[in-house]
C-alpha cells in the first residue's frame, strides 16, 4: 500500500514538472493568444453569392460553392458548421459536400487507372472533416448562423413514453453498406433527396476536424437539380483545396506543390 502510494506522488510530482498542456493540440486553441477559440457558425445563405440550386449544362456542371469554417471546441459541447437552404422541386435533389482537400493524395489519377507516386506523400495537415446532413427546414433543431443543429426529433407514443426520431432525410452507407454512416476526413460526402416542390430544405454541414496547418476548413458544396451520379469521388467538385502552396517531406527530399487537388485529379500534371 505504501509502494503504491509513493508510486502515485511520484507520477504526480513528473506530471508536475514536466507542465504538459494538451490544449497545445486542440483545434480550437489559438496558441498565439493562449484562449479558446469559440465554435464557427455560418449561414451560408448570407453570403454575397450564396449556394443555390444548380442544373448542367450540355453535360457539364457550373463551379461548385466554396465556403470555409473555423475549429470546433467539441469540449463545450457546441457544434460548428455551416447551413443553407433549397426549395424542393418536386423531384430527386442530389447534395454533394467535398471537405479540404483529398484523401490519399499520395495516389495521383493516371489515364490508365490509378498508381502510386513517389514524390508525394499523404499530407494530412491540410485535410479536415465536416458531416453533411439534409432535411426538412421545419424539423432543423439549430438557427442558422447562431447554433448548428440536427433533424432529430422526440415525441410521445401512444402508452405516454418519450421516443426520439431522426428525420434525417440524407442516407448515406458505411464501409459495410449499413445506412447511417458519415466518411472521415477530407473525403467526399453526397445523397439523393426525393423533394416536394415548394418546401424548404436545409442542408447542414457539422465541422468534425479542421486542417492542421491553419484551423480553417475549406469545403466544396454543390446541389443539383438531379439524382447523384452513380460515383462520386474527389474530382466531382474542385475548389477545396487550399490556393497557397503546399511542401510535402518525403524521406529527406520536399516537394512544392501549387494544388495538390489539381495534382491528384489531372493526368496532365503528373
Amino acid at each position: 500500500m505504501k509502494q503504491a502510494w509513493i508510486s502515485a506522488l511520484t507520477l504526480l510530482l513528473f506530471a508536475a514538472g514536466c507542465d504538459v498542456n494538451g490544449l497545445s493540440v486542440a483545434q480550437y486553441w489559438d496558441a498565439d493568444s493562449g484562449t479558446a477559440m469559440e465554435s464557427d457558425v455560418v449561414d451560408l445563405m448570407q453570403e454575397d453569392d450564396p449556394p443555390e440550386l444548380v442544373s448542367s449544362s450540355e453535360g457539364s456542371w457550373p463551379d461548385a460553392f466554396v465556403g470555409e469554417v473555423g475549429p470546433v471546441h467539441w469540449g463545450s459541447g457546441a457544434l460548428g458548421g455551416a447551413s443553407a437552404s433549397f426549395v424542393g422541386t418536386g423531384d430527386d435533389v442530389c447534395v454533394i459536400l467535398d471537405p479540404q482537400t483529398v484523401f490519399h493524395d499520395d495516389w495521383v489519377m493516371t489515364g490508365s487507372g490509378t498508381s502510386s507516386d513517389p514524390t508525394m506523400d499523404n499530407y494530412i495537415h491540410d485535410d479536415g472533416d465536416i458531416d453533411l446532413l439534409v432535411g426538412f427546414s421545419a424539423d432543423y433543431t439549430g438557427t442558422p448562423g447562431v447554433t448548428m443543429g440536427n433533424f432529430e426529433r422526440t415525441f410521445v407514443d401512444p402508452n405516454g413514453v418519450e421516443r426520439k426520431a431522426d428525420f434525417n432525410l440524407c442516407l448515406q452507407y458505411d464501409y459495410w453498406g449499413l445506412a447511417g454512416g458519415n466518411a472521415g476526413r477530407a473525403t467526399p460526402e453526397w445523397c439523393t433527396i426525393e423533394t416536394i416542390e415548394g418546401v424548404e430544405y436545409t442542408v447542414a454541414m457539422l465541422t468534425f476536424s479542421v486542417p492542421m496547418d491553419d484551423d480553417r476548413l475549406r469545403f466544396a458544396l454543390q446541389i443539383r437539380d438531379t439524382g447523384c451520379p452513380a460515383e462520386v469521388t474527389e474530382c466531382t467538385l474542385r475548389g477545396d483545396a487550399d490556393p497557397g502552396e503546399v511542401r510535402v517531406q518525403v524521406g529527406s527530399e520536399y516537394y512544392d506543390y501549387e494544388d495538390l487537388e489539381e495534382r491528384y485529379c489531372d493526368p496532365e500534371h503528373l
